[in-house]
């Protein structure tokens, strides 16, 4: 054969269960869950109006706070599937290497997972933080998961709020 076969989208009825599925998420504020839906809808080969929906339905996902994480998402089942990509996260770990300027705050971030050092993040605010974190000091951060930097083995994370730990 010459050309591979096309690969078969979702099924409608399977569109309108993950529709279904990801207003109820919004609704009690499971974000991640919404966002992990509405990822395998884009990423799909669904039609372009199915993915216009999804994508207004999106609009309405909260933004997150602290309280709405009682755990840590482990590194390793975030990194693994790219339907995790925008997904919030929240760590405790040491800040290191902090670049501040008017327009944005990075730094590097050691993570800890129960009660040890695992894995290193770049973790970029912009706008900048009022405040940046001070070097060697423990913080907790809440962000989104951009992506896996496979070279530098570090995950980059655009951040939303930091707390001192």
């Amino acid at each position: 054969m010459l050309f591979d076969e096309p690969k078969a989208g979702p099924k409608s009825s399977e569109l309108v269960r993950y529709f279904n599925n990801m207003k109820t998420c919004i609704k009690k504020r499971r974000i991640n869950e919404a966002i992990i839906i509405f990822n395998r809808v884009i990423q799909s080969d669904a039609n372009i109006l199915i993915k216009e929906k999804f994508n207004l339905l999106s609009r309405y996902i909260p933004e997150p706070n602290f309280e709405d994480f009682t755990f840590e998402q482990r590194i390793d089942e975030i990194t693994k599937n790219d339907e995790n990509k925008n997904i919030f996260i929240k760590y405790a770990g040491v800040a290191s290497q902090v670049e501040h300027s008017s327009v944005k705050t990075k730094f590097s971030f050691t993570i800890e997972e129960n009660g040890n050092y695992t894995a290193t993040a770049d973790v970029i605010f912009t706008p900048a933080l009022a405040q940046p974190p001070e070097n060697k000091k423990k913080y907790f951060i809440l962000g989104r998961y951009i992506g896996f930097q496979i070279k530098a083995k570090k995950i980059i994370i655009k951040g939303l709020a930091i707390r001192p730990f």
